[in-house]
């Protein structure tokens, strides 16, 4: 049984969930560029471009495989519902033979149609513990969202914003902890919404969650927008248990431009946001969106978004072109961009990007950083620090995959920071 997510963390988070679901049935989960008798592909379609990487995923998966069970979930399934097909009775395969699709309010439908496969199994399944995808555990908390960007399909594909209770996430925080992780990531489709449904918000899970961790688990945030960071959610950014990374999405500069897309924000409210944040902790790090080439975009709206990116500091930058998706309102603009003109503007905003996570990878350097690690192999670990800095030392005892140990950073190799692990405090290492 293999896995393989695109997109975002909410998407890996639901594919976590799910392996320790099919786990607990039994299936013998392995990588994906093992061979295996069941695939699950989990989608994404929030750029035409991530539509076509799906397409091109279902035939990679099912060269790899022939003979596999290919099953298909996943935003690209409600952005396309009438695309893709399944292997008809008739013997007629579906699109790249696909053997079952699910929208996603039906992901948790999964685990059953995969145990009703097992079940006419001759060779009985090797029982393994229900374990997650990844060295962090991910949870999702909010799915949905109430939002109408002019470009984005995901208010359609997802529905309505919906929070999972209160108790439920911290219980599934604790028992993360208890697991052995050393870091929760609290993942939502519209993660800064969570609670409204339920008359309650995010600072007070995050509080919750929090109160519960020592020094030896912390929490993370996937992405959350400008205008859900109330002041309670800022001075929670002193809380060293509380990864000192937000990525907040710009996806432009410009108060035109911000307008335009109907996003709930502009710039100085942005800035206002990035300065609440350093004045808690002055090494938050930044990370974000950056959306170029949106119709009616001038040269002055793409010179504000440079401005600003130098004026933040982003340690990264996902920097995309715009491109019209079908029944956007955006799709229906005037000034649709060139080709030429959407490279143009892409290739600077990397360069404004790069330069910018350049000088953030400098200032990290005779710091302490926590780190856990995602990665441990003989004579390199990798992880990444509290503020998202991707960090690479030489192992000593104690040191293993999801564990958090404390690094001094003592330089820059290319995109990450290198490193000396430090002794924990009571722990003898040698």
């Amino acid at each position: 049984m293999a896995l393989t997510t695109l997109g975002c963390k909410v998407n890996y988070a639901e594919m976590a969930e799910l392996a320790g679901r099919l786990a607990g049935l039994g299936c013998d989960m392995v990588p994906e560029d093992e061979p295996a008798d069941v695939r699950v592909l989990n989608s994404c379609a929030v750029t035409l471009q991530a539509d076509a990487t799906t397409r091109q995923r279902l035939h990679r998966l099912r060269r790899r495989d022939p003979g596999c069970h290919l099953i298909l979930t996943g935003c690209s399934v409600d952005a396309n519902p009438d695309r893709y097909l399944v292997a008809g009775s008739d013997g007629r395969p579906g699109v790249a033979g696909l053997d079952a699709v699910f929208a996603n309010t039906e992901k948790l439908r999964i685990a059953d149609h995969v145990a009703a496969l097992a079940a006419g199994r001759a060779d009985p399944l090797h029982r393994l513990p229900p374990a997650g995808l990844r060295s962090r555990a991910f949870l999702k908390v909010q799915d949905g969202c109430d939002h109408r960007c002019t470009y984005c399909v995901v208010w359609r594909t997802r529905g309505a914003s919906t929070s999972v209770p209160e108790e439920v996430v911290v219980a599934r925080a604790q028992a993360a902890v208890e697991a052995g992780h050393a870091e929760v990531v609290l993942t939502g489709v519209d993660l800064g919404s969570y609670g409204r449904d339920r008359g309650s918000d995010l600072a007070t899970l995050v509080s919750r969650i929090l109160e519960g961790l020592d020094g030896t688990a912390r929490i993370r945030l996937s992405s959350i927008n400008a205008n859900d960071i109330p002041e309670r959610l800022v001075e929670l950014n002193g809380d060293p248990r509380l990864c000192s990374h937000w990525h907040i999405p710009l996806q432009s500069g410009s108060d035109r431009m911000l307008r335009a897309m109907h996003r709930g924000y502009r710039r100085q409210r942005y800035l206002r946001v990035v300065e609440g944040l350093r004045r808690q902790n002055p090494d938050t790090e930044l990370t974000t969106d950056v959306m170029v080439g949106f119709p009616g975009e001038s040269p002055e709206d793409h010179e504000a978004t440079l401005r600003l990116i130098e004026e933040v500091e982003f340690l990264g930058c996902h920097v995309f072109r715009y491109s019209p998706r079908p029944d956007t309102e955006a799709a229906r603009l005037p000034q649709q961009a060139d080709d030429a003109t959407l490279r143009s503007r892409s290739a600077e905003v990397r360069r404004a990007a790069a330069a910018s996570a350049r000088r953030r990878r400098q200032r990290a350097v005779g710091r302490q950083h926590r780190v856990v690690w995602d990665r441990v192999a003989p004579g390199e670990a990798h992880g990444l620090t509290d503020g998202y800095h991707e960090v690479a030392a030489d192992p000593v005892p104690g040191t293993r995959t999801g564990g958090m140990q404390t690094v001094m950073a003592t330089g820059v190799e290319g995109d990450l920071l290198r490193g000396s692990i430090l002794p924990e405090p009571g722990r003898d290492e040698h």
